[in-house]
């Protein structure tokens, strides 16, 4: 039967004491490598403590970002959506400004986008109502409004957050216009009237003085105050003479703006600075 070995702690203590002043007195190379040897006897045994943790321990640890709770997170992912949201809402109402302003002289008028929350669309009224929250004091009515490039109408009213936009195309409506034949170089002045049907009519126009044609372009004209610079309406879908007055033309236009599939449109604002008073676009001229 083996002899158990009995080391008093004095011993024990001595031996000890004489390994450690050993230590410290042996050159750099040789405690390196005896450590190395210690790390290579011993490195197994120890690694077994640390693979028994579990490995979302150390996930945490090292990821400060995941002691964050779920609740915390989805709050935090929702209002990164909605400022995402935010951010390409004002990216498209940008594209929207930047696309309108190449069909406007420079330096151009002031642009107010406002969304369409309300299509109006009957045989005694077409009209728009926009939302305005925050720019009804640039809004005024009388001004034009463009859709699709092209003049779809005027406000008619304003309140506090919502503006109303009568459609050229709506019976009450009359603006001066344009009309431009093709390979001319001037226009010829004319009234366009809503018929309330979805097309606009020009009425009172010589068939001996106009050769008017099919397919002719419409334009809403300069008006101080409101228009610097000829927009188009539609054009000329339809002439033929006016059964009650054969001597003039009954004309009707085609709008080239799709109101019912707009989602914003743009009104123009001008500098009123000078001290220029606005007219009134609705009825007609004397």
């Amino acid at each position: 039967m083996a002899q158990h070995l009995n080391i008093s702690r004095g011993t024990m203590f001595f031996v000890l004491l004489t390994a450690g002043i050993l230590l410290q007195i042996a050159d750099h190379d040789s405690t390196k490598a005896l450590g190395y040897r210690f790390q290579q006897i011993a490195g197994p045994v120890l690694r077994i403590g640390r693979a028994i943790q579990p490995t979302t321990t150390l996930a945490q640890k090292d990821d400060p970002g995941k002691l964050i709770s779920p609740s915390e997170y989805r709050k935090l992912q929702t209002r990164y959506d909605n400022l995402n949201a935010e951010l390409l809402d004002l990216q498209q109402r940008y594209s929207k400004l930047a696309h309108i302003r190449t069909i406007l002289p420079e330096p151009g008028p002031a642009l107010v986008v406002a969304d369409v929350i309300q299509t109006a669309i009957s045989p005694t009224q077409r009209e728009l109502i926009l939302n305005i929250s925050g720019q009804s004091q640039s809004v005024k009515p009388g001004q034009y409004v463009l859709g699709d490039d092209t003049i779809i109408g005027t406000i008619s009213d304003v309140y506090s957050s919502r503006a109303r936009v009568r459609l050229v195309t709506d019976s009450r409506h009359f603006l001066p216009a344009g009309i431009l034949l093709e390979g001319a170089r001037d226009y010829i002045p004319a009234q366009i009237g809503g018929a309330g049907d979805g097309t606009c009519k020009i009425p009172l126009l010589s068939r001996k003085d106009h050769d008017i044609q099919v397919g002719s372009a419409v334009f809403a004209m300069k008006r101080t105050g409101f228009l610097d610079t000829p927009i188009l309406i539609g054009k000329v879908s339809s002439v033929q003479p006016d059964e009650k007055q054969p001597l003039l033309w009954d004309i009707t236009v085609q709008p080239a703006g799709q109101v019912e599939t707009l989602g914003s449109v743009a009104i123009v604002v001008m500098d009123l600075s000078d001290g220029s008073k606005p007219g009134r676009p609705e009825g007609k001229t004397p």
